[in-house]
């Protein structure tokens, strides 16, 4: 079990690192170059030739930094954490990668609380996880009634009943590995949603406005194209009938 507490840990610790990554910047240092030219007389004999030459040099002690997003680096954290997300075995660690993309826009908070009710559910059941050591078997059988009735109007007839006759029943143990990893996972789980449930609030507060936002700009452009296209009609209904007269 100390194997599965430290991977769980590992995959955690890697997630907050990537989650660093997703507001990565590098440093670009900018130079300025001073472009001049040098005029060389060559004289070969009796004869002499001029000639220009360029060249670009450093300015001394011109120089300046600007911090720029690293593009690489978010695009690679984006694609990490999705990863982890979709194929962890650790549901608490799907919750953590998930908060991370719902943060960067690249899920919908809806999704993640819908797929937590069902994380939360799995490993509840989790907890009384079985092994089965031996499946029951059996087969049916027919059993007569003795107290005769009568049936859909066909007069009286005895009924027969079918019941399943255990041959060899089920043996079950306690899976302690599974219930021990499910306990750890979702303790862990219940935590993490605790502390990030006022951020995750936020972010969703922040999408709704983003939907409305552009509900609200789709509504202005069909508004200016419908505006648009009546005073175009308009203005080809006063030329052909208006000033034709």
């Amino acid at each position: 079990m100390e194997k599965e507490k430290g991977g769980l840990e590992k995959d955690l610790n890697q997630i907050r690192v990537l989650m660093k990554d997703l507001d990565a910047f590098i440093e670009k240092k900018h130079f300025k170059m001073a472009h001049s030219e040098l005029e060389e007389v060559c004289v070969d004999g009796w004869h002499s030739s001029r000639r220009i030459r360029k060249r670009d040099e450093l300015v001394p002690g011109y120089s300046f930094s600007t911090m720029e997003p690293d593009c690489e680096k978010r695009e690679a954290a984006i694609q990490q954490l999705q990863q982890i997300y979709d194929f962890s075995e650790w549901y608490s660690a799907k919750y953590l990668a998930g908060v991370a993309l719902c943060a960067g826009r690249h899920m919908e908070v809806v999704q993640l609380k819908e797929e937590l009710k069902f994380w939360l559910e799995f490993l509840k059941r989790e907890l009384f996880a079985e092994i089965i050591l031996q499946r029951e078997k059996g087969h049916v059988e027919t059993r007569s009634d003795h107290n005769s009735r009568k049936i859909h109007g066909q007069g009286k007839k005895t009924v027969g009943e079918k019941v399943w006759v255990i041959d060899t029943p089920k043996i079950v143990k306690p899976d302690i590995e599974r219930r021990e990893k499910a306990k750890k996972d979702l303790e862990k789980l219940k935590k993490l949603k605790e502390e990030l449930g006022r951020e995750l609030r936020k972010i969703h507060r922040a999408q709704l406005e983003e939907k409305d936002w552009t509900r609200f700009n789709i509504s202005c452009v069909t508004c200016l194209a419908v505006c648009a296209a009546a005073f175009a009609i308009t203005y080809i209904f006063f030329e052909l009938f208006i000033l034709r007269r």
